[in-house]
């Protein structure tokens, strides 16, 4: 008899991207991003230069799903777009925030 172990712990794919200021394009940091999906929110903050990035976990059998990205930073109208992460991939989200003023 032959099998094989299937580890469902490294089924995950990794958002990563920046924030910035959508009129003068420079990055925002301290902004809080909350990924919702698979039941769960994960949270990260942008550090410097804006940067973000945060693995999450994907369906075990299709290597796939969909998050709902949301992002908030004072003085800024709130942000929100969905992503699929994908298995062993990095996926990019650069964000551009408008600014309330």
């Amino acid at each position: 008899m032959n099998f094989g172990l299937i580890d469902r712990f490294h089924t995950t794919g990794v958002i990563q991207g920046t924030v910035a200021n959508l009129k003068t394009e420079n990055p925002i940091e301290g902004a809080q991003i909350a990924i919702v999906g698979n039941g769960r929110t994960y949270e990260v903050e942008s550090m410097r230069f804006g940067a973000f990035a945060i693995e999450l976990p994907v369906d075990f059998s299709s290597g796939l799903l969909d998050y709902l990205v949301k992002v908030t930073v004072d003085g800024y109208q709130d942000y929100a777009s969905t992503i699929t992460a994908a298995n062993g991939q990095y996926r990019i989200a650069n964000i551009l925030m408008k600014p309330i003023h």
